[in-house]
């Protein structure tokens, strides 16, 4: 092929490149307009989006912050009012009557969930029962008021010093765990036997599904000091119906003293 014709067919396919519809439309004054709208447009809505996000993560922190303020300013009213609440409290939680002394640690101790009385609380309750023997008329009291102070699964290095030393002056409470409801009638029958003889039984827990069956009755207690108690609740627990009983100590890890636990084995 000459340089003439090679030329001559470069020139017309320019010729029929110009003459394409669409090169023809973009390079129109519409099409101009048209592409630069597109692109205008979508650059716009980049920006927008991009803004609007950033304005959700701004109104995000935003919201979090303020709800952080609210918790603080709520711990910090919270902690004012039992504040206001215990200088109040105060005259009677030192009575010399003990009978006044236990009935203001239980107003004191129901502003509470059991087992959730902060350790401040307990220290000033557990000092109240100080020398305040359960007996026939306020035993259901007592019972109530030991129930939120005590925290039967707490490791006594755990607690706070002055509240385990309070929690040594306390009776022995005695926890007692069924599986089956038909079990709760001869469960009472223990629990009033061991209150006769001194000992805070708080109430009866059936933990059908939260625990695995004991192979025989079990009497549990996880401190030391505790043995002698413990020897006088299976004593009673044999005596009540459940010859086989066992006696189980677990002090590999000293929980809060006092604290004990029957496991009734379920009949079959």
């Amino acid at each position: 092929m000459s340089g003439a014709e090679e030329l001559a067919k470069k020139e017309t396919a320019a010729t029929t490149f110009k003459k394409n519809p669409l090169w023809e439309f973009v390079n129109s004054q519409f099409g101009l307009w048209l592409l630069g709208s597109v692109v205008l447009g979508g650059i716009t809505w980049y920006w927008n989006h991009r803004n609007d996000e950033r304005s959700k993560q701004e109104k995000t922190a935003q919201e979090q912050l303020a709800d952080s303020q609210k918790a603080a300013q709520k711990e910090s009213d919270d902690r004012r009012k039992d504040s206001e609440f215990l200088v109040s409290m105060l005259p009677y939680l030192t009575s010399q009557n003990g009978d006044v002394r236990l009935r203001a640690a239980s107003v004191v101790s129901a502003r509470y969930a059991e087992n959730q009385v902060p350790q401040e609380i307990q220290r000033i309750v557990a000092q109240a029962l100080g020398g305040v023997k359960a007996n026939e008329q306020n035993q259901e009291t007592y019972n109530k008021v030991v129930t939120r102070l005590d925290n039967p699964s707490a490791n006594t290095t755990q607690l706070d010093a002055a509240v385990a030393s309070n929690a040594q002056d306390l009776p022995e409470r005695v926890y007692i765990q069924i599986y089956k409801e038909d079990q709760r009638g001869p469960a009472r029958q223990m629990q009033k036997l061991l209150r006769e003889q001194n000992f805070v039984v708080p109430g009866i827990e059936n933990v059908s599904g939260k625990a695995d069956v004991v192979s025989s009755t079990e009497v549990r207690y996880f401190n030391n000091r505790d043995q002698d108690a413990a020897d006088q609740v299976i004593k009673a627990v044999k005596q009540n119906g459940f010859p086989d009983a066992k006696l189980q100590p677990i002090t590999k890890v000293q929980k809060n003293p006092g604290v004990l636990e029957v496991w009734l084995k379920p009949q079959l």
